[in-house]
């Protein structure tokens, strides 16, 4: 195979992924309750707080004394990047879709 042709594959590779993705970009994040991207949306919005800090480790949820919740996690470099979006773009949640589509196509790409 050329590397042409391998381009080329390539490409139809991440149109068609990107397309995948694109449908139903305006769905909520949660639109399927899904614990996941509620805890991932709430983190992103809990970090882009002002001031906006990456290494924030509370979220809105609260303890039974009404505090709200600590904890230790991995270091948060897609809610980070989420967190950016929601501050540059509004907390939509097409935000979050096309933040996953980007690192699909790249992960893809690579």
């Amino acid at each position: 195979m050329t590397t042409n042709t391998r381009s080329l594959v390539l490409a139809a590779i991440l149109v068609a992924s990107a397309g995948v993705r694109l449908y139903r970009l305006d769905a909520p994040m949660a639109d399927s309750l899904l614990a996941k991207q509620a805890y991932v949306a709430n983190r992103a919005r809990s970090i882009a707080l002002p001031p906006m800090n990456p290494l924030r480790s509370s979220l809105d949820f609260l303890d039974a004394d009404g505090r709200r919740m600590s904890f230790t996690d991995e270091i948060p470099l897609y809610h980070s990047l989420l967190a950016l979006g929601y501050r540059l773009f509004g907390e939509r949640d097409r935000v979050g879709h096309v933040l996953s589509l980007l690192g699909s196509l790249v992960a893809i790409a690579l």
